[in-house]
């Protein structure tokens, strides 16, 4: 069996809500706020890229 999963929220202390999700009728996925009409495209493919680029900068920090 096969689990799809078409949204996940985040919601962080401050109430900001991180809405990542697909698009429908495409390969595409977006990633934005969720009361921000602006979210970035991207495909299957690039989400290692850019999780990979989010621990580059958090780590830079750790």
């Amino acid at each position: 069996m096969k689990k799809q999963i078409e949204t996940i929220v985040l919601e962080n202390k401050t109430g900001q809500r991180l809405r990542i999700y697909k698009v429908e009728n495409s390969n595409s996925f977006c990633i934005g706020l969720e009361d921000d009409s602006d979210h970035f495209e991207f495909e299957a493919g690039d989400a290692e890229e850019i999780t990979n680029a989010i621990d580059v900068v958090v780590d830079s920090f750790a």
